[in-house]
């Protein structure tokens, strides 16, 4: 089961799980099978929940910042290149984000202060803030370390 499934079969159960910043709280009755599964996934169930809270305005003002950036600095070369709106943004439209799961890969990216380094065919090559390479690859895939070193030697 994935925490998709996971978290939409309790929604259906009626139990709801919030983050109160240092402990999962179960609302509602589960079982203790439930209760157990639960406890196993902590870790997925605490990333699922920050993915889905609200973005706060500050944060919509930076989203909008990061792809007008984007727009201005690199658009005509995304184009050039192949890259439309929505192979970069994986679809997703960047103005319209309402929480931190809405936000593409990319504008997240640059609201952390990572940047576009070259525009390739095939992938966008981009760095974390530390300096760190990693690519995203057409199609959606991001990779970086070691699987992007050896997409780049191997090309697969």
């Amino acid at each position: 089961m994935n925490i998709g499934q996971l978290m939409e079969g309790l929604t259906r159960l009626g139990i709801r799980i919030v983050w109160d910043e240092q402990n999962l709280v179960i609302e509602g009755v589960c079982s203790d099978e439930m209760a157990e599964e639960i406890r196993e996934h902590r870790p997925a169930i605490k990333d699922w929940l920050a993915m889905e809270r609200p973005l706060t305005d500050e944060e919509k003002r930076r989203i909008d910042e990061a792809f007008n950036s984007l727009r201005d600095q690199h658009g005509h070369a995304l184009v050039a290149a192949g890259w439309h709106r929505d192979v970069v943004f994986d679809g997703l439209d960047p103005t319209h984000c309402e929480t931190a799961g809405d936000v593409p890969g990319v504008i997240g990216l640059l609201m952390a202060g990572g940047r576009l380094v070259k525009i390739h065919p095939d992938r966008l090559d981009l760095e974390f803030p530390d300096g760190e390479p990693f690519s995203k690859i057409r199609g959606g895939c991001l990779l970086g370390g070691k699987v992007l070193d050896d997409f780049l030697r191997t090309g697969k």
